[in-house]
């Protein structure tokens, strides 16, 4: 199988690699101050005391704007990139399929080892395995995945809000499941928060375990729906900087933006400040569901249509740099967080509000902004990038942008 070389960046969609860049903030975002708080009160902000002030104030906006949205947006260009591989294969002689079950198995083993040695939630495990299911579709006509991709969102909205609803994964709000989560984040706290290396690892591997389930109950559905939309997407050119697929950005940066806002204010409203019943946690879980689909959308829109604009190149360049190499970026925010949080770096779990760990997450954002950019002076590829396309291919590309 003839090993696949690095698209040369002038040939490379510049919107596909932004979204990937400016993506990353958003996973930042909502994850620094999960990094260092106990996740049981992060998932179930209702059973610990209220927070007052500027932490308030973020954690409604991160629910507004970032919870939800931004792993809906990597699904979506994990389909793209589906997509693409399939197109290109078809002039060479190289496997499709092969290759890219082969590189869904290398994320699959990374999502692994960043569960155990980094962070319990990371989405990398259940974006390989969605990615993988939806290997057929690439060979689909495109209206054919749009139908199919819808079919999967609403199966998937059903079994979370069955799930929510019903209490499988939230509880309800009795006395004994408060006592339950006060006591799981209680022990976190107090692993978290003494150099044991070894303890530590051990919690978080039971943890990353614990959390599988209920994630691929939760998300499996939406995810794999919107991978599929994302090989809808490329099918349907809509990447391409045509008359066409701008005013189809157009009409869902209107829509998107329209349905999403309100919808996922309301949802962090619900989240907030109205007591968990299954109607509020089903309800909740529909609009963040949909409404996040929505806004995420929007999102999108908003990078393709700059993209598109000459001035805007420019600026978009860096975080398209960094979307270049998105996994690698993702794995060393990862790590630089995990030494923020935990007591073989700095120590800060339990320290930091909302507020502040939120704020974090922007310098950390840049830092491996930068990174990207000069690595990519030297390299053409980010170092985890190049590890999977050599297990993906069955040979080691050359590294060296001055490589023949």
């Amino acid at each position: 199988m003839a090993p696949s070389f690095p698209t040369p960046p002038k040939e490379r969609t510049l919107s596909i690699d932004a979204l990937h860049g400016f993506g990353l903030l958003g996973v930042f975002l909502l994850d620094m101050p999960m990094f260092v708080r106990p996740v049981w009160g992060e998932f179930f902000p209702l059973l610990h005391p209220s927070e007052t002030g500027s932490s308030a104030v973020v954690r409604i906006l991160l629910t507004t704007f970032v919870h939800t949205k931004f792993f809906t947006i990597f699904a979506l260009l994990f389909g793209t990139s589906l997509a693409l591989l399939f197109e290109r294969a078809e002039n060479t002689d190289t496997d499709a399929e092969l290759a890219y079950f082969r590189r869904m198995t290398a994320l699959f083993l990374i999502g692994i080892a960043v569960g155990v040695f980094a962070w319990y939630t990371n989405v990398l495990l259940i974006l390989a395995v969605c990615g993988a299911l939806a290997v057929p579709t690439a060979r689909w006509e495109a209206p054919r995945v749009l139908r199919g991709s819808w079919r999967i969102l609403a199966i998937g909205a059903a079994l979370g809000a069955f799930a929510i609803a019903g209490g499988a994964v939230t509880g309800g709000a009795s006395e004994m499941f408060v006592t339950r989560v006060a006591y799981l984040a209680g022990h976190e706290h107090a692993v978290f928060s003494v150099w044991n290396f070894q303890e530590l690892t051990a919690y978080r591997g039971a943890l990353f375990l614990t959390l599988i389930p209920p994630t691929f109950l939760l998300f499996g559905g939406k995810i794999l729906g919107c991978v599929m939309l994302g090989v809808w997407l490329q099918k349907t050119r809509s990447f391409q900087h045509s008359e066409q697929s701008q005013a189809f950005w157009k009409r869902i940066l209107v829509w998107g933006g329209a349905l999403g806002l309100p919808s996922q204010f309301l949802a962090a409203m619900l989240a907030h400040f109205y007591p968990v019943s299954p109607l509020s946690a089903g309800a909740q879980w529909l609009l963040l569901y949909f409404g996040g689909l929505a806004l995420a959308g929007a999102y999108i829109a908003i990078i393709c249509l700059l993209a598109a604009n000459d001035r805007w190149t420019r600026l978009l360049s860096p975080a398209a740099a960094m979307g270049r190499m998105g996994l690698s970026n993702y794995c060393l925010g990862i790590t630089l967080a995990s030494l923020i949080a935990y007591p073989y770096g700095l120590g800060y779990f339990g320290k930091l509000s909302t507020a502040s760990s939120a704020a974090v997450a922007i310098p950390l954002w840049i830092v491996c902004l930068g990174c990207s950019y000069f690595w990519l002076l030297w390299f053409r590829f980010g170092p985890l990038e190049w590890l999977v396309r050599g297990f993906a291919y069955g040979r080691l590309p050359k590294m060296s942008v001055n490589s023949s």
